[in-house]
């Protein structure tokens, strides 16, 4: 019984390495099929190109965050102590002491959405355009990007204090993850070197098709 166990564990292993095998096949086959598309001309409804500038991808209903002030309150002030400090012409001189105007106090910066719009990825720059925000990244200014498994992306710049944070969403973020790679080696001179590197990768696991059972 026990050997019988052990070869349906076995067997049970074997599919499902297989089965991971073929769908890192299947998106390797899917990233070199799109990096070869972008040769072809093709263009967006809401951004305007540039001379010679190539669009790699767009994805539509994302989100611009910053960080906003949540919970602020008001605080009140005090009237203080009114204290009698002598009399002229028999009238009361009064001396105030502790009196403080009200002010506002702000609350605990949270990422917020602000505007909703499309997200362009070009081999020139970034570039989010929403209802009532415009964000333009250009290449030359990045300092770094990085995506979190929960779709955020977040770009730091060079010639901007603040981040730029656009959330994509976790099924379209490692779509957006290969459009930024393939935009920055084009801008970059190396585009056919990256098209060679992915046709690499298809070939090396093509060639390592693990057994099915």
């Amino acid at each position: 019984m026990f050997e019988r166990f052990r070869q349906h564990q076995a067997a049970k292993a074997a599919s499902h390495a297989h089965d991971e095998w073929a769908a890192e096949l299947e998106d390797a086959r899917a990233a070199l099929e799109y990096a070869r598309a972008v040769e072809s001309p093709h263009a967006s409804a809401s951004l305007l190109l540039r001379h010679n500038e190539a669009l790699v991808g767009t994805v539509g209903n994302v989100s611009l965050i910053e960080e906003r002030s949540v919970g602020g309150h008001y605080s009140a002030g005090s009237h203080g102590v009114s204290i009698p400090i002598g009399a002229v012409g028999g009238r009361t001189i009064r001396y105030h002491v502790g009196q403080t105007r009200g002010h506002y106090v702000a609350g605990t910066p949270t990422p917020t959405a602000i505007d909703h719009g499309d997200l362009h990825v070009t081999d020139q720059r970034i570039v989010f355009v929403g209802s009532t925000t415009t964000k333009e990244c250009h290449y030359e200014a990045v300092v770094s990007i990085q995506h979190s498994t929960e779709g955020t992306l977040t770009v730091a710049l060079s010639n901007r204090v603040k981040n730029v944070v656009i959330h994509v969403g976790p099924k379209a973020v490692s779509f957006v993850d290969l459009w930024v790679n393939i935009g920055l080696a084009r801008w970059q001179g190396q585009g056919e070197a990256f098209v060679a590197d992915l046709i690499q990768n298809v070939h090396r696991l093509e060639a390592s098709e693990p057994p099915s059972n």
